[in-house]
């Protein structure tokens, strides 16, 4: 009897995947799922992180090239920065951002004169702890500011650099600053530095150290800008 069911039940395998190969949506359905995951996979954005503490971050050993860097990898690399580190936070948003933009309008041979990035570029450079993710997964970064504010205990506030200059920040107060930057998008080449708003950046910090406030910053986009790489 044993012997028979089984035998029944190998017999209905070829015969139930047969089935459901012949049903007509099934082959639109798993392209579907395929287009899906091809986009998803290449829904990936750099964050740079900068602070103005030390030690805040061991050099990334998971951060080569093909990487992509998961909300749970994400965290481990922000919990500690958030835990130890300053209490105020800024969190600069990019419409769009690609690794390739860093290489394309990027100093070419160490000449910053000619970098679209000169003030971030300064700002690492200076950071006595920075850390970069070249490819972060759209999932993270979407939850991105929700994780902040949960960690800090303190909702988002947007800000420019005209209510930047007007609020006073306390190193002993968490606060959670949203820096909107604009992707200028044009038919032609664009400028260097159209692609980032990086004279925002530039102000931004000035505005800070002015004020010897203490700060983590965090620099992301949206969604990639698919620069393609030469």
């Amino acid at each position: 009897m044993m012997a028979a069911m089984a035998t029944a039940r190998v017999r209905m395998g070829p015969r139930c995947a047969q089935a459901l190969w012949r049903m007509p949506w099934l082959p639109v359905f798993l392209s579907l799922a395929a287009a899906a995951a091809a986009a998803a996979a290449e829904q990936q954005v750099p964050l740079v992180l900068w602070s103005s503490d030390r030690d805040l971050w061991a050099p990334a050993a998971d951060t080569h090239e093909g990487h992509i860097t998961s909300d749970l990898q994400l965290s481990t690399y922000l919990d500690p920065a958030l835990e130890l580190g300053p209490r105020n936070v800024l969190l600069f948003l990019q419409d769009k951002l690609s690794i390739e933009d860093f290489t394309a309008y990027g100093g070419v041979f160490g000449n910053k004169q000619d970098s679209a990035f000169s003030n971030l570029e300064n700002a690492l450079d200076l950071a006595p702890s920075s850390l970069v993710l070249p490819a972060v997964d759209w999932y993270a970064v979407s939850t991105l500011t929700t994780y902040l504010q949960e960690k800090l205990g303190a909702s988002p506030l947007h800000v420019d650099l005209a209510t930047l200059r007007e609020l006073k920040l306390n190193a002993s107060l968490p606060a959670l600053l949203l820096i909107r930057l604009p992707y200028t998008a044009s038919s032609g080449l664009m400028a260097p530095r159209e692609v980032l708003t990086d004279e925002v950046i530039g102000q931004v910090l000035s505005t800070l150290k002015s004020e010897d406030v203490p700060y983590t910053a965090a620099l992301t986009a949206v969604r990639p800008s698919r620069v393609a790489r030469d």
